[in-house]
């Protein structure tokens, strides 16, 4: 399986960052039902910058909505969805679209 690296913030000599590194394995945690290992992953100290900050607060988001905390997923969003457009980084922005679209079938919007 091939994963995008929307998350890829170049170390020195090539080697993926390790905001990369915990972002690939959060994807990975995420598709194998490991909710609290992708979530301690993510919540690592390191800086995330750019194209993995934005990953991250977008996996972070679908950690909520897996938990059922709308609310909560609501309010990762709203200040997230105008960055993640602006990036044009295909998986946020996919993640974004379809999370927001779930908060609004649950609200009763179409």
């Amino acid at each position: 399986m091939t994963l995008t690296t929307d998350c890829s913030t170049p170390a020195p000599h090539g080697l993926p960052s390790r905001g990369t590194q915990q972002c690939a394995q959060s994807i990975l945690d995420l598709i194998q039902g490991r909710l609290g290992g992708m979530f301690a992953r993510l919540q690592h100290d390191e800086p995330w910058p750019g194209a993995t900050r934005l990953t991250r607060d977008t996996l972070v988001a679908q950690f909520f909505y897996e938990r059922n905390e709308a609310d909560t997923v609501h309010n990762l969003l709203i200040p997230l969805f105008p960055d993640v457009r602006q990036s044009r980084l295909t998986d946020p922005v996919i993640i974004v679209h379809l999370l927001m679209a779930r908060l609004a079938l649950q609200r009763g919007e179409r």
